[in-house]
């Protein structure tokens, strides 16, 4: 048997404006999706469920559906168990923790796959991205792919979608992937931090219905939309800067550019991006200078508790073990898909 495991990811600048064109920080984390991989006479394709049960791919998974229509069948039965992007609350019920298990599950299995097919480099995170990516998009119709990117790619990306079938310009730094519903570029971002805190917001987002109503608000109020995304833009080039550079109260000052931007455009949308769960952590942390910033879509799933220092960093799990609240560091991992070893975290 071998074992192929794909890290997950945060968003951390650029939420929403990168679904029409801009670019966003993602960054990939210490947290693994693997896919096991036995060979036998015939394919299976199982996923592991929330309940610790396998159940069959048809049922649950149509995104590895779609990779097997791509790159064809393998003589083996593969194991897809995104586990280690759950967490178990006081009530013994799992819970995601919003770092993309759906991406990472697609990417682990399209290494995975690759590499059972003899493919040659099956790892290569451009490949990997491309499949992934596509079959993404087949099944959901929608997303920036930022998620499969840090997944494929791994670290710190400055990570584009550009939804047009186009030949994209050439880069003296990074690259274009084109895929079939458009191209995404990948830049790895040198310097920046080495692990994130992260605290849960409360409950668990609805990213889709979340965009959804986001793009409605676009469609009613363009240029009040648009106003919201300059900022939010703004805030993700402040905040790759300050990321690049180490320079931690830059960073902070960004992500409360990049926070208070995200309330306004969930008051546009009339959904709540900035939840009441948010709030309590900001309550929770008064005095210590951070800024408790939603990552991805906002609405809940993982808040970026953003300090100035590490000390801070200590302090704010400290308060908020105190708090009854759930909080981790992560470390940022600069791999995408390889085969697992000991050190990856489940």
């Amino acid at each position: 048997m071998t074992t192929i495991s794909v890290p997950g990811k945060l968003i951390l600048f650029g939420e929403y404006a990168v679904l029409q064109g801009s670019d966003a920080l993602v960054i990939a984390v210490d947290r693994y999706v693997r896919c096991e991989v036995t060979p036998q006479p015939q394919m299976t394709v199982r996923s592991l469920g929330v309940n610790g049960h396998t159940v069959p791919t048809e049922i649950h998974s149509p995104f590895l559906i779609a990779v097997t229509q791509s790159l064809g069948a393998a003589p083996a039965d593969f194991l897809v168990d995104s586990s280690g992007f759950q967490w178990t609350d006081a009530g013994g019920n799992a819970r995601k923790l919003g770092l993309g298990s759906s991406a990472a599950a697609t990417a682990a299995f399209t290494a995975a796959l690759r590499y059972q097919l003899g493919m040659a480099d099956p790892f290569n995170s451009a490949d990997v991205y491309r499949i992934a990516q596509n079959a993404h998009h087949q099944v959901q119709g929608m997303g920036s792919g930022a998620d499969v990117a840090a997944s494929c790619f791994g670290g710190a990306l400055h990570y584009r979608w550009i939804a047009e079938r186009k030949e994209m310009p050439s880069q003296e730094r990074g690259q274009w992937v084109r895929c079939t519903a458009g191209s995404g570029f990948c830049l790895s971002l040198t310097g920046g931090l080495t692990e994130v805190v992260v605290a849960w917001a409360g409950q668990s987002a609805d990213t889709r219905n979340l965009v959804e109503a986001v793009h409605r608000a676009r469609d009613a109020d363009r240029s009040r939309y648009e106003d919201i995304m300059a900022v939010i833009e703004e805030s993700s080039r402040l905040g790759q800067t300050a990321w690049c550079k180490g320079d931690r109260r830059a960073l902070r000052k960004a992500a409360e550019r990049g926070r208070n931007a995200l309330e306004e455009l969930g008051s546009l949308a009339k959904v709540v991006l900035v939840t009441d769960g948010h709030r309590r952590l900001s309550e929770s942390l008064d005095g210590l200078n951070v800024c408790v910033k939603p990552t991805g879509a906002g609405g809940g799933d993982l808040a970026w508790i953003v300090t100035e220092d590490e000390g801070t960093d200590h302090r704010a799990i400290t308060r908020l073990g105190e708090a009854g609240i759930p909080a981790w560091r992560l470390s940022v991992v600069n791999h995408g898909a390889h085969v697992s070893s000991p050190a990856d975290r489940v």
